[in-house]
């Protein structure tokens, strides 16, 4: 079991030598230490780690738990443990964390912490008050423990300054909360936050008291009441983060914020009786910041994340086959990963790893494995029925580099293929025509902007039973067209197949942004159907544009795809779920299948998670009232939701949850949703007042006379 160290210092120098002094002689070959400077940091911290042969990252952010999460993607073991810059560890404190760790069962181990000194009074009112000693008893911990306090507030488990955690927690629960602790306006809390969401999930953790180190208080006054102060915001801190993110736990918040309230009127009592040593001040100064705690959370949270989303480091995709084997899965250094999870049927479930390490043990997979499911056609209905013939059509506007990767992962199936159309969307065809031509597709062109009315165009132009649209940014599963003539073979009933978008690279901060924080393309790893006129007002569910495939008479039948949604159009999106809405309403089935699996390449350039955003708030807001103005009252009713309660909801969560999405993208698609009607109803007004003048101009043919034709004939 190879261990590593991590050591978290903030411009303290003397305090971090004499850390290291004595941490650096019970290494070993089975573990690093490892130091992380935070800002400010000084050249003296790296010189210091540089004499001891200690290997030294420098965090440029402020923040204990970002100082935290820089050394886990840079750690290599597959225990991580974690200790302040001022405290000092025992002689044996290497070899009792390990043998804390033999027990497999066991997640979490923190240790006992003494003080170092309580010479000053200053000291000995901390100890007296926030003392981190849990006792001489060791302590399992499990989320079902009756502990006052508990788990919504574990301070019984231990502390941040002695505490270790095995790899694969944090696979399963995160990093560390960015927005908590020292560094940020919350002031602490961070190692609480961990405890409580590694116990929830189902670990354990034991306290040792044998993993003993001793912690150096802070003599100065300023410190203590900066101290004092700070646990006071954590504490309610952590408070406000429960309520908004723990539903289970909600209910205990306000009696665990009575009962801080009556321990410290009880601390005030004892003062005023001389039975403490903790003074006034110091309990009013911790009061306020229980006060504050709440404002100090929000405020830390939108500052985190925005410094989250700027410092996102990127992730490999990389796909896995299941049963596993066991072979171990490689990560470049300091990277993320996102782990696509495939049996023989197709994509059964994904898990982004957050610092995974340099490699992911075959354990560790299985522990993240879904349940294995059966993909939708291996339920379907068998039939003798012939296997339709297919046309792909796709279609682009100026990107040949793009194009030419769609066309390319098509190759294996051209044979396959009734056709392959591809269609321009704009006047300039010259670079698409000669990709259309080495790649033995048909080219079609749409001067006229609009992605639906290249759409149609495509359609127009095929003659195969099955018409499959794929965008032109993303690249097709090697099984994508045998599970396709799959569905409609064995099920003659299914007018539309949609199949599974998964990103192809998750490189820039805007990638990140559209596929973790608006969703992405992803419709989930479970078979879908949807049947009927009931199910229409579940349109937006079925899947997307990116992959999607009709019965093609079924989609002359309903007159293809309105040509006043998407882009190219002032409503800017939502062509796909009106198509979806028009083939329930019409009392047809439709099937989302994730066995089909396409994979897309999001846009990599900054703001285009917002004008993603955007568009999508624009055009879904758009599609809705082209429904509720065809007297369809629950599209109504759609659309008052998706203003009143979709969109302040996901404002909500962006202002309070611990995730990437920011109020700035969340406010992008509530504000453009308001204008989704107005754009629709004037692309309409425009589109018909194109087709008047065209017809206005329209030739008229004469036919030519030849002997005998007359009208009298």
């Amino acid at each position: 079991m190879f261990l590593t160290i991590l050591v978290c210092t903030r411009d303290r120098p003397a305090q971090l030598q004499r850390c290291l002094s004595a941490i650096q002689p019970q290494m070993d070959g089975q573990s690093e230490l490892l130091v992380v400077a935070s800002a400010p940091s000084t050249p003296q911290e790296q010189q210091i780690s540089e004499a001891l042969g200690v290997g030294f990252v420098h965090e440029p952010r402020p923040g204990l738990d970002v100082a935290r999460n820089r050394g886990i993607r840079h750690a290599k073991g597959e225990v991580i443990a974690f200790i302040d810059d001022d405290v000092l560890v025992t002689e044996d404190w290497l070899v009792t964390l390990r043998r804390a760790f033999a027990d497999p069962s066991v997640a979490c181990v923190t240790g006992r912490v003494l003080p170092v000194s309580l010479a000053t009074a200053v000291q000995q009112q901390f100890e007296a008050r926030f003392g981190f000693d849990r006792g001489t008893e060791p302590i399992r911990f499990t989320a079902s423990d009756d502990r006052p306090w508990f788990p919504i507030h574990p301070y019984h488990l231990g502390t941040g300054g002695n505490m270790a955690f095995r790899r694969h927690v944090f696979d399963r629960v995160g990093l560390f909360d960015e927005a908590l602790d020292a560094g940020t306006p919350t002031g602490g809390g961070g190692d609480l936050d961990m405890f409580r969401r590694l116990l929830l999930a189902g670990f354990t953790a034991v306290y040792h008291p044998d993993l003993l180190v001793c912690h150096e208080h802070r003599a100065a006054a300023a410190a203590a009441r900066k101290q004092f102060y700070g646990y006071g915001k954590a504490f309610s801190a952590l408070m406000t983060k429960v309520w908004l993110e723990e539903p289970t736990l909600k209910r205990q918040v306000p009696r665990l914020v009575r009962q801080q309230a009556i321990l410290l009127l009880r601390l005030i009592w004892q003062r005023l009786r001389k039975r403490s040593v903790v003074t006034l001040p110091l309990l009013w100064l911790e009061a306020l910041g229980n006060v504050t705690g709440p404002f100090a959370y929000l405020r830390a949270r939108q500052r985190a994340k925005s410094s989250q989303v700027a410092n996102l480091p990127a992730a490999q995709i990389v796909s896995v086959q299941l049963p596993l084997t066991e072979s171990e899965l490689s990560v470049p250094a300091a990277q993320d990963a996102l782990v696509v999870f495939q049996n023989e049927q197709g994509v059964v479930g994904s898990h982004y790893l957050a610092a995974p390490g340099a490699a992911v043990s075959a354990e560790r997979l299985k522990k993240l494995a879904p349940i294995h499911r059966s993909a939708a056609h291996d339920n379907y209905e068998k039939t003798a029925t012939p296997a339709p013939s297919v046309a792909v059509v796709i279609c682009t506007r100026n990107r040949p580099a793009a194009l030419r990767n769609c066309l390319q992962s098509l190759v294996p199936f051209r044979d396959q293929l009734a056709q392959l159309i591809v269609v321009e969307n704009s006047k300039d065809d010259a670079q698409t025509a000669v990709l259309a031509k080495q790649f033995s597709a048909q080219l079609e062109v749409e001067p006229e902007p609009g992605l639906c009315r290249a759409r149609n165009r495509g359609l127009a132009a095929a003659k195969a039973e099955i018409v499959a649209y794929l965008d032109d940014d993303v690249v097709v599963d090697d099984q994508w067209l045998t599970r396709l003539t799959a569905v409609y073979q064995q099920n003659p009933q299914v007018a539309g197949v949609m199949g599974l978008v998964l990103p192809a690279a998750l490189q820039t901060p805007d990638q990140h942004l559209f596929e973790r924080a608006l969703g992405g393309l992803n419709r989930g790893f479970v078979p879908r159907w949807f049947v009927g006129k009931a199910a229409r007002t579940l349109a937006p569910q079925v899947g997307v544009g990116a992959n999607m495939s009709f019965r093609r008479h079924l989609l002359q039948q309903i007159g293809g795809f309105d040509e006043a949604l998407d882009p190219g159009t002032r409503a800017q999106a939502g062509g796909d779920i009106d198509i979806f809405y028009q083939f329930l309403k019409a009392g047809h089935t439709l099937l989302y299948d994730p066995a089909l699996l396409v994979w897309h390449t999001h846009r990599r350039e900054a703001g285009a998670a917002h004008t993603m955003s955007a568009a999508y708030g624009r055009g879904t807001a758009a599609a809705y009232a082209k429904w509720a103005s065809q007297g369809d009252l629950a599209a109504g009713r759609m659309l008052l939701g998706y203003w009143l309660r979709y969109h302040p909801g996901r404002l909500w969560a962006a202002f309070t949850r611990d995730n990437l999405l920011l109020p700035t993208l969340a406010w992008a698609g509530w504000r453009a949703s308001w204008a989704g009607p107005w754009a629709y109803f004037r692309g309409q007004k425009i589109q018909r007042s194109k087709q008047q003048t065209a017809l206005k101009h329209q030739p008229v043919a004469v036919p030519r006379l030849v002997e005998g034709d007359s009208y009298g004939r």
